[in-house]
């Protein structure tokens, strides 16, 4: 009897290591990394709803995605200059050498660092901020005939709302 024991724990053991061996060895669901648009790739896709919308013309098109890569460049380039002005801040090295001994900052709180100005989105007035929207509706009524126009205006409107009364986090 005691060897039956033995041989069955034996067995009972040695398929329970092959069952985590073959669970260790199975590909998880593991999604592959985002793709950051390009500026060009996300005019594009503006430029394309808005052909479906408006039904715009090649030419009206053409002047469409013009200002829209403009603008989708000025953007990344200001997100770039966010990123390479250093504006996070650096990480704490992993130690408890604070004050106090017990690995916590010793205050809680207080003034914040200063880390520098910010260039780009990040430290854009609302009054730039709203000249550059004042210069596209200007542009695009150029480009755009009445009927388009007050069409687009009301899309662009409706895309800045906030959904279900929640406050975009960009603003």
């Amino acid at each position: 009897m005691n060897r039956l024991l033995k041989t069955s724990l034996i067995l009972l053991f040695s398929c329970f290591a092959w069952n985590v061996s073959v669970m260790a060895q199975q590909k998880t669901d593991a999604k592959p990394p985002r793709e950051v648009p390009s500026p060009e790739k996300i005019a594009k896709k503006m430029c394309d709803e808005l052909q479906s919308d408006l039904q715009l013309t090649d030419k009206q098109y053409k002047k469409v995605y013009k200002l829209y890569l403009k603008e989708q460049k000025a953007r990344f380039s200001s997100q770039q200059a966010d990123g390479a002005s250093g504006m996070r801040p650096p990480m704490r090295e992993g130690n408890a050498d604070f004050e106090g001994g017990d690995g916590f900052p010793p205050t809680m709180g207080g003034e914040r660092p200063d880390f520098g100005q910010r260039s780009g989105n990040g430290n854009v007035s609302k009054e730039e901020m709203m000249a550059a929207q004042k210069k596209k509706e200007q542009s695009m009524k150029k480009i755009l005939n009445p009927e388009q126009y007050e069409k687009w205006l009301k899309l662009d409107k409706k895309k800045d709302k906030p959904k279900d009364g929640k406050i975009k986090a960009n603003q």
